[in-house]
């Protein structure tokens, strides 16, 4: 028995309408992934080669040419902008303009469209961060928002608990919400550079401090261990070479 949808839809009138239908939609692009071949950090436009081959009758494909110009979205607001090291070989995702984007490009303003194509490859945008299979984001934060390097050693996180941490190699910064504290982790030394710093509450410091300049204390000073000085003056008198009243040194009121 013949089905008869299968011929309206392949043969005669409604077939050759639908033949030109596809036929013509073979022209409207709409997007494809692609890679970057070059990319212009002034103009931020890109050279971009698409990664889905053209289809021909008899499994003829063919390679589509590259991309030239290709604008590259970057997410930008009002004053702020985040920009990222593009780079040969990086994925991306191309869209195709529904009408010319020449005019709107050269002056940003709302323009009549210097021609009349439609869909065209000549109108691509590419968003970078689209992933095949093979690259997607490895060790992926599925609860909280990060932004990092692809080896994992350099990280900036908002936690859903309001947490946040910023690691660099073996450094570590903490703001951590519940208890209101502030962590710092550097496993060799850290380096304060500042004419002037200021702390407003207790500080309590583990290990030995060594001071390299002059220091001025105005309040008491309880020692609970050994307190060791070349030297010290007391109302203007030096404690080392002061003499007491019968000649012996460090036995009696100074003088």
């Amino acid at each position: 028995m013949v089905d008869k949808r299968s011929n309206e839809s392949n043969g005669g009138l409604p077939g050759l309408i639908r033949q030109g239908i596809t036929n013509y939609m073979k022209d409207v692009h709409t997007c494809l992934p692609g890679k970057i071949l070059e990319f212009d950090p002034e103009k931020q436009i890109a050279k971009v080669q698409l990664l889905v081959k053209r289809i021909f009758k008899e499994d003829r494909v063919l390679d589509l040419p590259p991309l030239i110009n290709v604008i590259v979205w970057q997410p930008k607001a009002g004053s702020y902008s985040i920009t990222f090291p593009i780079k040969p070989e990086d994925e991306c995702l191309v869209l195709f303009s529904e009408r010319s984007l020449d005019t709107w490009y050269k002056s940003g303003q709302s323009k009549k469209p210097n021609n009349y194509r439609m869909h065209s490859f000549s109108d691509a945008i590419c968003l970078v961060g689209m992933s095949s299979e093979p690259n997607v984001i490895t060790d992926y934060d599925p609860d909280n928002l990060q932004i990092r390097n692809s080896e994992k050693d350099q990280t900036f996180t908002l936690l859903a608990n309001k947490d946040i941490n910023i690691t660099t190699g073996t450094v570590s910064f903490e703001l951590l919400n519940e208890g209101e504290e502030v962590k710092i982790n550097a496993p060799s030394k850290m380096t304060v550079t500042s004419p002037e710093t200021e702390f407003t509450g207790n500080v309590t410091i583990a290990g030995t401090t060594t001071m390299q300049s002059d220091a001025s204390v105005d309040g008491n000073i309880d020692i609970t261990g050994t307190s060791s000085a070349s030297d010290h003056d007391s109302d203007g008198i030096s404690g080392k070479e002061h003499i007491h009243a019968h000649g012996t040194p460090n036995t009696g009121p100074p003088q």
